[in-house]
């Protein structure tokens, strides 16, 4: 069904929704995938979760500088995986003053798991846009990066 906001002239200023839309989506089938498979990490922490296990000994601050989220973001994130018994802490050996992540034996099997999924996902996901002919991972990219360098606010207030 479309939505109705697709009848006004101003549907562009609607793209947030249906990003969102197709965000909440591909996660609720990702989510069901993931539960079918065995697999405890949310979905929300996959990502967190494959840069920790190919990234052992990384930090807060690397995974959030890795991933672009907030050193906030990361850290509840990284308290949720541990509480899962996904990760476990431990002080770095390069610099005592900062800790560390590396995956546990059920991280361990969980990564193993994603990284099949994800590649089955992945194929699915590049044949959606072949059958759309978009490259939206690189649009996306694209105009998120754009709008870090000329917010919204500023295109609007320009006109």
């Amino acid at each position: 069904m479309t939505p109705f906001f697709f009848t006004l002239d101003s549907k562009a200023a609607f793209l947030a929704n249906m990003a969102g839309r197709l965000k909440d989506t591909i996660n609720e089938d990702c989510a069901v995938l993931l539960k079918e498979r065995g697999i405890s990490t949310p979905i929300s922490d996959v990502s967190l979760l494959l840069f920790i296990g190919n990234n052992p000994d990384s930090s807060i601050a690397d995974a959030a500088r890795a991933l672009d989220y907030s050193h906030q973001r990361t850290s509840a994130r990284v308290m949720m995986l541990e509480k899962l018994q996904l990760i476990e802490k431990h002080k770095l050996p390069s610099d005592s003053r900062c800790s560390g992540f590396t995956l546990t034996p059920l991280g361990r099997q969980d990564l193993n798991k994603l990284q099949e999924v994800y590649t089955l996902a992945s194929d699915a996901l590049t044949q959606l846009m072949k059958d759309i002919d978009c490259d939206l991972m690189t649009k996306l990219l694209e105009a998120s990066e754009s709008l870090k360098h000329f917010p919204l606010s500023q295109r609007i207030n320009t006109q």
